[in-house]
């Protein structure tokens, strides 16, 4: 359990979960604990009032150095932007810290930003180690076809390539 208002891992339990994976053993063990809890995986906000809601998924928290950060509440941060319509937030491996945060910005039309922008947006607005160290502009998301998600890991590819090209020049 965690402090009510805490960030922690949603997990449910009751007649309609399932009881196992067919056939893995294993899988089932991941995911349902040894008293019954199905571990969903969503990171979850429960509040005094007995709502709650999902922030995020535990496998996207980025962990840099020993700060645990939640990417959909830095996307919510900079969609309130006025210039800004969506957000997409993620984690970039680095050897000295772990991760760092990256952030795409799809900015609304015939609007301008530059990096120097979003940087001075975050001054004294969100601690130092959540303004991204990698700040990157799009005209649109590429999203699936079935959900509409904007696929992230293929943004980190993207830029992954985008270092490597910069670090072999």
């Amino acid at each position: 359990m965690v402090p009510m208002g805490t960030p922690g891992e949603l997990w449910v339990r009751g007649y309609s979960v399932m009881k196992q994976y067919w056939n893995d053993d294993e899988r089932t063990r991941q995911f349902i604990s040894s008293d019954k809890w199905a571990k969903t995986g969503d990171l979850f906000v429960l509040h005094d009032d007995g709502y709650g809601r999902i922030i995020g998924r535990t496998k996207d928290v980025i962990i840099r150095i020993a700060d645990k950060i939640v990417p959909s509440e830095i996307e919510e941060f900079f969609e309130a932007h006025p210039d800004i319509l969506e957000a997409q937030v993620f984690g970039v491996p680095d050897p000295k810290v772990g991760e760092e945060v990256c952030v795409y910005l799809q900015p609304k039309k015939e609007v301008k930003l530059t990096e120097e922008d979003i940087v001075n947006y975050c001054k004294d607005k969100i601690a130092d180690f959540l303004i991204p160290r990698y700040i990157r502009f799009v005209s649109d998301f590429e999203k699936t076809a079935v959900l509409g998600k904007v696929q992230k890991k293929k943004l980190l590819e993207r830029l992954q390539s985008e270092i490597s090209s910069t670090n072999n020049s």
